[in-house]
């Protein structure tokens, strides 16, 4: 894993750094957001422990280390690593299982803890709580005097490959659409995205980020390139040599936001709904609500019109905060 050099300049420290556990879960029933969004934390920290089911271990890449939990985010889990844990460790936890009953168990062993968070309602009584969403504020949250509140693109949860802004695109460039359901491929959805990006003018190039391409054989037309396996580098460039991104209202939205790429977003999941108010402060993203009530149509018709964009830019913060916060949490 790639580290995005916590310590480097300002933030060094002599001092032998505290460990961080990391309790998530991913895989191809629950999705992979979790998961990627601990990895990118993860790139900031010295050391870590992914703390995982059986489930996600096929999906966790190799060389990060983790161990085994067996049960269900119990306060007997939380308990039981109190013979792993030095107190002022720090726990994260990013998933939609953990319960208060979790965080004040781990809290009592002395852990500190911090909740990766998108459902401002499923906030967790936490020291602190990171929610990278644009234009959410504290008063989003249930009151807790004692959390301290992480909130905003500075805090972006991006692998390091698209953390730094990138120059807006070049208008100039023949329309070409790239199309991307994450991990878990939406289903139907990518299926139906082939079928109305077919549609598009002919003069549209289209490259779609696909789980397994033999089974979309049958949905290839002129023009149509599909791609699988993508590490952060290759999607970067992928993206870079577009004009124009079908993606749904997740981490994979904000990863085409920092690129610079314009975009039409929708929900896929009920989860999204903040993220998907966020984004469209940003004048180069345009909504189509939810990605399973499309209307083709207007979808194309939109779609043409963007073709052409030439895009203001509402200012992403240039550098993370995270350094700097998570030193003060290590140290």
């Amino acid at each position: 894993m790639e580290k995005a050099g916590i310590f480097d300049g300002s933030v060094r420290s002599n001092a032998p750094a505290k460990h961080t556990w990391i309790r998530t879960d991913g895989d191809r029933h629950l999705g992979f957001g979790h998961l990627l969004r601990c990895q990118a934390l993860a790139a900031y920290l010295p050391e870590f422990t992914f703390l995982i089911s059986e489930s996600s271990m096929p999906f966790l890449p190799q060389g990060i280390p983790y161990l085994n939990v067996g049960s269900d985010f119990s306060v007997a889990e939380a308990e039981h690593l109190s013979s792993l844990i030095q107190p002022g460790d720090l726990l994260v936890v990013d998933s939609y299982k953990a319960t208060p009953n979790y965080v004040h168990a781990a809290r009592s062993l002395g852990l500190q803890t911090l909740q990766i968070n998108d459902l401002p309602q499923m906030a967790l009584p936490v020291d602190v709580l990171l929610n990278h969403c644009p234009g959410l504020s504290p008063a989003d949250f249930p009151a807790n005097p004692h959390t301290d509140y992480w909130l905003g693109l500075e805090y972006r949860l991006l692998r390091p490959e698209f953390q730094q802004p990138s120059a807006p695109f070049n208008s100039a460039q023949p329309p070409h659409l790239f199309v991307c359901f994450g991990g878990t491929d939406g289903g139907s959805l990518i299926r139906n995205a082939l079928d109305w990006a077919a549609g598009l003018s002919p003069t549209f190039r289209v490259s779609a980020v696909v789980a397994d391409p033999q089974s979309h054989v049958s949905s290839i037309f002129p023009g149509l390139t599909l791609h699988s396996n993508l590490n952060a580098a290759q999607m970067k460039s992928l993206i870079a040599d577009c004009t124009l991104a079908w993606v749904p209202s997740s981490t994979l939205a904000l990863e085409c936001l920092v690129a610079g790429l314009p975009m039409i977003i929708g929900m896929t999941a009920d989860n999204q709904a903040f993220l998907h108010r966020g984004l469209q402060q940003f004048p180069a993203v345009a909504s189509i609500d939810s990605w399973h009530s499309v209307h083709p149509r207007a979808l194309i018709e939109l779609s043409q019109q963007m073709g052409s964009l030439t895009p203001g830019k509402r200012p992403i913060p240039p550098t993370s905060q995270l350094p700097a916060k998570l030193h003060t949490l290590l140290f």
